[in-house]
């Protein structure tokens, strides 16, 4: 069987940054393409980030700039979680630039041309690909299927007792693609909040190459930040790794509906009509954590 066409949507951010890592790293996996969003940095950031990880790992997929602000409002960053510029490990200075056209562009164009072919892992807010769906729904209806990090289903959220970032991030953008009709898989903190690195496990993941060293940057300059609390978890990693090996997660179906404002902002809630999607909802904590260090190594 050949490997997963996948374009990853992503916004580095550390955990999405260890993500990229892991995916590069991945035999199993075949990345068409990066599209850039803004969340846990603003939109400059986010893209520099990508191409200064790609650059120093010598990769040369291609990086398309997207969403600046998320379909309604703006995006509140999380830059006391990632530290300066979302990603403060002292990479150099991208040599790469992003693509003329655009994340929402890309993903259009590659829907329209291999349909049924592509594979969307979404890292970040959904906005990009909210916007494809409400452009380019022709298109959209090509797409394989989208495993996107986000949501809380059965537990509570990080941002508020709700909401998990990436969808209070744009709840407009996360009900448009929960109502798409295209094959959703959410990996949300039911099961991603079950796999970290403490302090005392550091350094992690060990080993002395490349990846490895900036692996362990990365989760070192996470751990350093107070908001933390000297735990920090593997969000994004898993998702890639649930790419690669979905049975390391197991699953259920529910039809889910995300509140839109108000106080429950960002809320995946279960609802009896609907579309339904597939929510991970417990993991194989030592061979997920296992997988995602082979791939840091």
């Amino acid at each position: 069987m050949g490997s997963k066409k996948i374009i990853i949507d992503t916004d580095p951010g550390t955990d999405d940054a260890l993500a990229l890592l892991i995916a590069s790293n991945s035999n199993e996996l075949e990345i068409l393409g990066v599209t850039t969003v803004g969340g846990n940095a603003n939109i400059c950031d986010t893209t520099r980030n990508t191409l200064s990880m790609l650059d120093y790992i010598g990769s040369r997929v291609e990086v398309y700039k997207g969403a600046t602000n998320p379909l309604s409002g703006t995006f509140q960053y999380a830059y006391h979680i990632h530290g300066k510029n979302g990603l403060d490990v002292g990479l150099p200075s991208p040599t790469s630039v992003a693509q003329t056209k655009s994340a929402e562009e890309y993903i259009a164009d590659i829907s329209k041309n291999y349909p049924q072919f592509v594979t969307i892992v979404a890292l970040g807010p959904l906005t990009n690909i909210a916007k494809v769906i409400g452009s380019h729904n022709s298109e959209s209806e090509n797409i394989k299927e989208i495993i996107v990090m986000g949501g809380a289903v059965n537990v509570s959220g990080n941002v508020t007792q709700f909401a998990e970032f990436n969808i209070y991030s744009d709840p407009h953008a996360a009900k448009v693609v929960i109502d798409s009709g295209i094959p959703i898989t959410l990996i949300g903190l039911d099961v991603t909040n079950q796999i970290s690195v403490i302090k005392d496990d550091m350094p992690w993941p060990g080993g002395s190459t490349k990846i490895s060293n900036l692996a362990t940057c990365l989760i070192s300059s996470g751990l350093s930040m107070p908001s933390l609390r000297s735990v920090y978890h593997l969000h994004d990693p898993l998702v890639i790794a649930a790419t690669v090996m979905p049975d390391l997660l197991q699953f259920e179906e529910f039809k889910l509906d995300v509140i839109l404002d108000g106080p429950e902002r960002g809320r995946t809630i279960k609802k009896n009509e609907g579309r339904s999607v597939s929510v991970a909802i417990d993991v194989n904590v030592p061979s997920a954590k296992e997988l995602i260090k082979s791939r840091l190594i």
